[in-house]
């Protein structure tokens, strides 16, 4: 079984590497440039990958807003003595400024562009900011949501990017409850045959580039309710490159049965 999976990914890169630039000429990379030697080589390619309407120009602007948005960030962290109150400041800054209308399944550069969001690009765009100032973090993976939390000395953070009203927690009280409500939460969903839904638990804490990777399983889950199996297959394939998990397998294996 494993060999079987290597062959398929192996398949699936030369795929990738003589065919990608004929599909989308105006912004997608060779996928070996993006990923190569088990990591990213380009974070900002790899988190607008998925979106297929954007060209390397606004590539290039969305990398320089987020630059100026960063070195903005940083200068401010002066005025402040206090992680949890320039925390918060950081929040309401990318809350004002990115996240306009929640729509399930979308991609980061819809984020940027036009200020649709969901659970996982909300966090992915916390998750690189605040990287780029240099906190610590974790990102927690489960069935049907993602969010993330801030380890500092006095207290645990938690970052809701679906609230960007009430999205940033630092009641001890309260982030126990919303964490123990997203377990709880984490249940099946009442039977739908034509729409995919895992069949197993999910809890993990993982890294931003598994982050960046489950942008294509998404975009394989609407392919898939959408019953088109093939393009579903070809972007759980591209997350499976970078996060080769049981949920995309499991995906994979139901699209391959219907095809």
């Amino acid at each position: 079984m494993r060999f079987f999976w290597i062959s398929f990914i192996a398949s699936f890169l030369i795929q990738i590497a003589n065919g990608q630039n004929q599909t989308n000429n105006t912004f997608t990379q060779d996928f070996a440039s993006i990923f190569a030697e088990g990591k990213v080589q380009d974070t900002i390619g790899f988190m607008l990958a998925p979106e297929e309407n954007l060209n390397i120009k606004l590539k290039q602007e969305i990398k320089s807003e987020l630059g100026h948005l960063i070195a903005e960030l940083k200068e401010k962290k002066k005025k402040y003595k206090s992680d949890m109150y320039y925390l918060n400041k950081v929040s309401k800054t990318l809350f004002s400024k990115y996240f306009k209308t929640y729509e399930p399944l979308s991609t980061f550069g819809e984020t940027m562009t036009s200020g649709k969001y969901d659970c996982l690009t909300g966090t992915l765009l916390f998750a690189y900011v605040l990287e780029h100032l240099g906190y610590d973090y974790n990102i927690h993976e489960t069935n049907y949501h993602i969010y993330l939390t801030i380890p500092t000395d006095k207290r645990l953070i938690l970052i809701e990017s679906t609230d960007p009203y009430y999205g940033f927690i630092v009641n001890k009280g309260t982030v126990k409850t919303r964490m123990a409500q997203y377990q709880k939460d984490n249940q099946q969903l009442d039977n739908q045959e034509d729409v995919y839904q895992p069949k197993y638990k999910i809890n993990n804490t993982i890294a931003i580039e598994k982050l960046m990777a489950l942008q294509y399983y998404n975009k394989a889950i609407k392919f898939y309710n959408e019953r088109n199996f093939e393009k579903a297959a070809t972007n759980v394939q591209k997350s499976m490159v970078v996060y080769d998990c049981e949920r995309n397998k499991e995906l994979l294996s139901m699209i391959v049965q219907n095809r």
